[in-house]
Formats: structure tokens, sequence, C-alpha cells
């Protein structure tokens, strides 16, 4: 009994012991971070002071690397005004950019990098995504187009593969400024590349939803004619044929149903075939999305198997046929509103047309182009039928 005490006292003593190299350790570590970071910051008023004094012996890598610094110390992107002195130093902000065409822009901050540091460079991230921000926040846009145009370069080379949680951040910025810009070509064109990262899932429904919208805007400015008109026209139309439906549609498939009527009637009619057909199969995807599939996913996705959606991506039109043939009125567990989608005549029919069309829009290489001809067919089939209605309303009624 006396040698189990013994035991007792010894391993409590052992015990505390540990603690107490456990907390010396943990004091040791806050001091050397204290220190650290004390250094970095004497370092900063040093360099501030030489930026102030002597400016033009300080190079632009010197700068970059102080930037770099403090960005790891602070953990903040470099956007606040602690980074005002350093990021208004570099040659790159003091550079004219105003008058750039988008070829030079592509360029401009990878060329500034490769100069400065004699090489391939990536630089530092993180800290791109700062000096873009920076270069927003005190009216430099060409500057942040450029350094977006970097990121998106990383992407495309997949250097940022990792992160791929920044495409939508980086691709959806990128496209705003063009737009603003009025670099309407790239702006387009930069549109196109996030309707292939949303493919891939990398961007979501509702974004690529925006994105669409403005991209078919800048299709009309350049007739200079004013779309925003003509999509009022397009709610007044749709509101007086199809009345509280309009309403209850999801926020997203209402952004597709009228962009889809907006280039089915009218003088943007036969303009470009392609966009109707695929905002009506866009708001059938969107509302099966919102009102079905979400609500009852794994449901759903057990039923599909290897079919299923990745994560982030709405059942394809095909995918909804397919459900719909594999399970027919034979869902297992109860789906609200499924039995008043399979009430909508000629469904599994009508869905696969949508589908083959779809697929035609997005293999032009293979399929051939979708030409007006397809357009108006499918126009006529689909929209003016009045299917495409028959077919929202059975899925909107459920939420």
């Amino acid at each position: 009994m006396k040698e189990a005490r013994e035991t007792l006292r010894l391993l409590s003593s052992s015990g505390i012991t540990m603690l107490e190299d456990f907390r010396d350790i943990l004091a040791k570590a806050a001091r050397e971070t204290e220190e650290k970071n004390s250094e970095i910051k004497n370092r900063y008023e040093r360099f501030k002071t030489r930026l102030q004094n002597d400016p033009e012996i300080v190079t632009d890598v010197q700068i970059l690397e102080h930037i770099q610094e403090l960005f790891w110390s602070r953990g903040a992107e470099p956007c606040d005004q602690e980074y005002d002195p350093l990021i208004s130093s570099l040659s790159f902000t003091k550079a004219d950019l105003q008058r750039r065409d988008t070829h030079e822009l592509k360029q401009a901050w990878t060329g500034f990098l490769k100069r400065a540091f004699g090489l391939e460079t990536s630089w530092e991230w993180p800290c791109s995504f700062g000096l873009a921000q920076w270069y927003l926040l005190h009216d430099k846009p060409s500057h942040a187009i450029a350094v977006y145009e970097h990121l998106y370069t990383q992407i495309r080379r997949m250097e940022l593969a990792e992160y791929e949680d920044t495409y939508e951040r980086c691709l959806l910025k990128l496209f705003d400024l063009c737009v603003e810009e009025g670099l309407t070509e790239r702006s387009r064109h930069v549109a196109e590349l996030i309707g292939d990262y949303h493919d891939d899932g990398l961007i979501s429904l509702d974004a690529y939803a925006n994105v669409l919208l403005e991209k078919n805007a800048l299709r009309y400015r350049e007739m200079g004619e004013i779309i925003e008109r003509d999509r009022e026209e397009a709610k007044k139309n749709l509101r007086r044929e199809i009345g509280s439906l309009f309403a209850r549609l999801h926020d997203t498939t209402r952004k597709h149903v009228i962009e889809a009527e907006l280039w089915s009637q009218g003088q943007l009619k036969g303009i470009d075939p392609i966009a109707a057909p695929l905002h009506w199969a866009l708001a059938i995807e969107s509302e099966f999305h919102h009102k079905i599939f979400t609500p009852n996913h794994e449901v759903l996705g057990n039923l599909l198997g290897e079919l299923r959606p990745k994560h982030g991506k709405t059942c394809g039109v095909g995918q909804i046929s397919k459900l719909i043939e594999v399970t027919g009125s034979s869902v297992e567990e109860p789906v609200p509103g499924w039995y008043k989608l399979l009430s909508v005549p000629d469904l599994v029919k009508t869905l696969r047309r949508i589908s083959r069309d779809r697929n035609q829009i997005a293999h032009v290489s293979s399929e051939g182009p979708y030409t007006n001809e397809n357009s108006a067919e499918f126009v006529e089939h689909v929209r003016n039928s009045g299917w495409i209605f028959r077919f929202l309303s059975s899925l909107a009624v459920t939420g």
C-alpha cells in the first residue's frame, strides 16, 4: 500500500512537471513570436524611412519582399492602409495603364514580376489577391485587371489547383472589371471561360446566371441598343401570360426564364440562336435543382447512382430525363411534387429533345453549328406550345 501511494505521488509530481514544461514551451513560443513580429515591424519602419528619404535606391523586389513578409506576419491580405507606403511605391503602381489594350493588360503584372525577379515567378498568390483589392480601393481598375489576369493565367496553368475555391472569386471579379472598363471583347471571352468552369462545378449556378445576363447585355450593347428596356417588356409579357407562376419560380430560374423570353421573341429573335434554348434548358435545371433535387438529394441521388451530379453541380436535362425514365412512378420514398411532375405531357420525349439540343450547343465542334432554324424549332416546340410553363408549374407548386 505504501509503495502504491509513493507511485501515485511520483506520477502526480511528474504530471505537474510536464504541465509546467508545456506552459514554459508555450510562453517561449509566444515570446519568440512577439520578438519576430517586433523585428518585422522595426524592419518595416526602417524600410518606410528609406522609401521616404531615398526612394531611388529601393528596388521593386525589396518592396515585394516586404509586402510578403508583412502579409505572413499579419495574416491579412495587403489591401489596408498599413500597406499603402509599400504598394504605392512600386513602379507598377506608378505606371499608366489606362490606355493599355486588352493584350497588354493580360501581360502587365506577369511581365512586371518577371522583370523584377529576373525569372518566371508567381510571387505569393494570396498577396496578389490583396494587391488587386488594393488597386480597386485606390481607383486603379486597370492595375487590378492586370493582377486578376495574372491570377487567371495561374489558374489556367493549374498552378492554383489546390485553391479551387478561389477560382470563382477571381474570374467573376475579372469579368466585372472588364465590363466596367468597357473591354467588351475580353468580357465576353471571360464569360465563356466562366461557363466552362461552371460546367466543371467550380462556378455556382447563381453566379453563372448573373454572368450570362451581363454577357447578353454586352452583345446587345455592341448593337447600340438598350437591352434593359426589352428585358422589362419580357417581364411584362411573362406576368401577363403565366400569371402567379412567374412569382413562384426560384430567383435563379426566373432570371433564366426572362432571358429565354427575351431571346425567343421580338427583335432579338434570331440574333443569337443559342441564347433562347440555353436559357430555357438552364431554367429547367435550376427549378428542378432548387425545388426537387436539393430537398430530396439523398433519395434521388441514390436512384441516380453513378449518374448523380457532383458536389456543387446541378442535374442536367439529360440526368433529369434519365431519373424520370428509371424511376417512373416507383419512387421508393415520397418526393413532394414527383407525381405532379410525371403528369406533364410528353415529359420524357421533350426532355430528351431539349437534352439533344443542349449537347449540340455545348459541343459545336463535333455536333455542328446550332442554327437559327434549330433555335426556331426549339422555341416553337418548347416555349410557344406552353410545354415549358407546364413543366415549371409542376415544380413551382412545391416550394
